[in-house]
């Protein structure tokens, strides 16, 4: 999987990604399979993906997963996958971040989010999954 983090609209890819733990899910047609179960986590580096594993919210973790979806297109094209990207990850992670009244989120601008999209190889295997995760900038846990 490729990783691409966004900082603030701009597209910078960082790493091939790999998802730990997550059911993948099935592209049906146009429409796009999605789901905005939160789901706890941490980032890892791995011989040099970003890997996302889930965790228990009860402890302290570096990642937040707030939302994931399968690609509404059939045909692979990085450039119709950074704009689902943005389309289905930007508003999401706004809401939860910015427009939230828990205080313990103090700014939008101490986090930021990365989406983890198949790679044209995984995409020829099937793979359509989309996953929208949000880390803190500092590198602190999540409250």
């Amino acid at each position: 999987m490729r990783a691409v983090v966004r900082r603030f609209g701009r597209p910078v890819v960082v790493a091939a990604g790999v998802l730990v733990g997550l059911a993948g899910l099935a592209a049906c047609g146009q429409r796009a399979t999605f789901s905005d179960e939160f789901v706890c986590g941490d980032l890892d580096d791995r011989d040099g993906s970003q890997v996302f594993v889930p965790s228990s919210c009860d402890a302290d973790h570096t990642a937040e997963r707030f939302f994931l979806f399968a690609a509404p297109f059939t045909k692979y094209d990085a450039d119709d996958i950074d704009d689902a990207d943005a389309r289905y990850c930007l508003p999401r992670f706004y809401h939860r971040y910015r427009d939230s009244n828990d205080p313990s989120y103090a700014s939008i601008y101490d986090y930021d989010w990365l989406a983890v999209a198949p790679s044209l190889e995984e995409w020829n295997r099937g793979s359509r999954e989309i996953v929208c995760v949000a880390f803190r900038l500092d590198g602190e846990t999540f409250p």
